[in-house]
């Protein structure tokens, strides 16, 4: 008896196709038996299926012939199937009498299961590959008219997009079970929220620490969780996040479970609809602990500097008495050991009045006399406190244009520069060029220190203004500097309202600027 052609039958791609659809060895869909059941109603024919061809069987994928949506027969070889044709042709297959046609003469469908007629639309996928057959059958003889065959090619292009549908609902069930998965591995809080603030998803690590959601979605239950901390800040986030715009990370206080509370960094982003905010992600992290362990480190230091500063400067009014008493001449060796004592202690002097200064700014206690100023008295000072270093490194310091005027206080904008200015200087080789100069921001003056130095690498420019922060191990000790400069340069910049950021390619040079206000006129 002919057979389809094996080659085509057995093709990987068109197998791997079948297989996808998930119907092969799982029960009947219920969709495709209401569509075999239409068929024969509007044919006027005994029975109707959809087959999916394998390699060896045709498998039922759907029949008129279920009982309460259980087929009685589900698969059979391939020696019974008139289907394998439709699928080698990729091609419609149409018989009136089985007995007289070359393809199906001796077919066992016909000589066990009386198979007269028989009618069969391709079942071709969105990828041109042939999975199997929409056919209908008859135990007699059958004309099949142009009526027939164009209700069973609907209907199979019907099926199809079943078939299709199928598998891609089985596809999103497995990509949202493995982005569930995915998120519950991760130690991210991430929720979703209605804009009316109903939890309405809350991943592993959100339900460990602030626990399972309500059963029922409940307006308002991300607002019922917060403490006070935060949350004005919060409530302006969320107003802009359901028209649409995203935040900034916020730190919020949660009341946990067990009735402690918790402090939250968290990002708000909209999830949009054709532009239109119709829900509220929300990620973030605890950072509790981070927080403590911050607070605790800054008693530390600044215990440990208010009471360094007294012996430091009984070390060194000691060192300038030891001076005067030595007899005369003093000896090389001790004239060097007694200048570098002097030195250790003024550099941890130094150290010592930086930290009080971070502390005393962040603390927001460090006295500011704002008033209007010129950038060229600013830059004046600063050139005259920087230039010797230009001069000893051979590098060409400019300044200007600097005909601003800002409104800020001017000791601090000074101490701000020469930070910049030194920094520049320190990292810039022998022959090389930094400039200071201004720019006017929309109502700011911007201040851009520039630098034709080594740079800074993306991975250390986000850590670049922490205290003692270093871009390299070695730079405290072959540089100097207690990394507390620009850990002090941000906090002086934001008490006058400004911003401070760093832009840097490696290799070429770094920029450092920052905003202050400008004088009103």
């Amino acid at each position: 008896m002919p057979n389809a052609d094996p080659a085509v039958i057995a093709a990987p791609k068109r197998l791997a196709a079948v297989a996808a659809t998930g119907l092969l060895d799982s029960p009947a869909s219920p969709a495709l038996n209401r569509l075999t059941r239409l068929t024969t109603q509007l044919l006027g024919v005994p029975s109707s299926v959809v087959t999916l061809i394998d390699r060896n069987r045709q498998v039922f994928a759907g029949s008129s012939d279920d009982e309460d949506g259980v087929i009685r027969k589900r698969e059979t070889p391939l020696d019974y199937s008139f289907c394998q044709h439709v699928v080698a042709q990729a091609a419609p297959l149409v018989v009136t009498n089985a007995r007289q046609h070359p393809l199906v003469h001796d077919n066992l469908g016909l000589l066990e299961d009386g198979v007269m007629a028989y009618a069969g639309m391709p079942l071709i996928d969105s990828g041109g590959q042939a999975l199997g057959s929409f056919c209908a059958f008859d135990t007699k003889p059958h004309e099949w008219s142009e009526r027939d065959l164009q209700i069973l090619q609907d209907l199979a292009q019907a099926a199809m997009t079943e078939i299709e549908l199928r598998f891609a609902g089985r596809l999103l069930e497995e990509q949202g079970e493995q982005l569930r998965a995915l998120l519950d591995n991760t130690d991210e809080l991430v929720a979703r929220f209605g804009l009316d603030g109903a939890l309405t998803y809350a991943n592993a690590a959100w339900r460990r620490l602030l626990g399972d959601p309500p059963p029922v979605p409940i307006a308002g239950y991300l607002q019922s969780k917060l403490t006070g901390v935060g949350r004005e800040v919060f409530e302006t986030a969320w107003t802009d996040a359901q028209v649409g715009e995203p935040s900034e990370d916020i730190e919020l206080g949660f009341v946990l479970p067990n009735g402690d509370s918790a402090l939250v960094s968290l990002r708000l982003v909209p999830v949009l609809t054709q532009g239109v905010a119709r829900g509220i992600r929300v990620y973030g992290h605890d950072v509790t602990e981070l927080r403590r362990a911050e607070q605790a480190k800054d008693q530390v230091i600044s215990l440990v500097s208010h009471e360094l500063r007294t012996p430091i400067g009984a070390v060194q009014g000691a060192m300038q008495l030891l001076e005067k008493l030595l007899p005369q001449p003093v000896p090389p060796k001790v004239s060097e050991l007694v200048a570098l004592a002097k030195r250790n202690a003024d550099r941890l002097l130094a150290l010592v009045t930086d930290l009080l200064d971070l502390d005393r700014l962040e603390a927001g206690s460090a006295p500011f006399e704002m008033a209007a100023h010129p950038m060229s008295a600013v830059f004046a000072t600063a050139r005259d406190a920087t230039a010797p270093l230009a001069e000893r490194k051979g590098i060409v310091l400019e300044f200007g244009p600097d005909a601003a005027v800002v409104y800020g206080d001017e000791k601090w904008l000074v101490h701000v520069v020469i930070n910049l200015v030194g920094n520049a200087l320190k990292f810039t080789p022998e022959g090389g060029r930094v400039r200071a100069y201004c720019l006017a921001d929309e109502g700011q003056v911007q201040v851009r220190v520039t630098d034709n130095g080594r740079g800074i690498p993306p991975e250390e420019a986000g850590r670049i203004f922490e205290r003692f922060a270093q871009v390299q191990r070695a730079d405290a000790t072959e540089k100097g500097g207690s990394g507390l400069g620009l850990a002090i340069a941000k906090a002086i910049v934001l008490q006058h309202g400004g911003r401070i950021w760093v832009e840097s390619e490696v290799g070429k040079g770094t920029t450092f600027a920052f905003t202050v206000p400008s004088a009103p006129r």
